[in-house]
């Protein structure tokens, strides 16, 4: 978002959005793939399991991915830039999509079950 002028030389300068509604969304993801793995436990497994690894794909699981796994990955601790942090973030979100298609498999066996 583009604010006024700054000063008198008419160059445009970016407003930074505010830290509390981004760190809001942040712990909003986090508590609610938290709720639907609880929400899951009860009836399905892989769901909640695939909730678990959504998790990865947080801020908070980005984190951890480059500040805990990928040294652990790498066996040393490095000055915190690894080439495949990100993919640490990529294999848990499929891991996420492989779970939910078990979970939808165990769905449709059960139901077919009943009818």
């Amino acid at each position: 978002m583009l604010a006024g002028d700054q000063g008198s030389t008419g160059i445009q300068t970016l407003v930074m959005d505010p830290a509390l509604p981004v760190r809001m969304m942040f712990l909003l993801s986090l508590v609610g793939l938290v709720a639907a793995a609880i929400w899951w436990r009860g009836s399905s497994l892989p769901a909640m399991i695939g909730c678990l690894f959504l998790l990865g794909s947080t801020v908070l699981g980005d984190f951890v991915a480059s500040i805990v796994i990928t040294p652990l990955l790498y066996m040393f601790a490095g000055d915190g830039f690894f080439p495949v942090t990100e993919m640490v973030v990529i294999a848990t979100t499929a891991a996420a999509g492989i779970s939910m298609l078990f979970a939808v498999g165990s769905q449709v066996r059960r139901a077919n079950r009943t009818d």
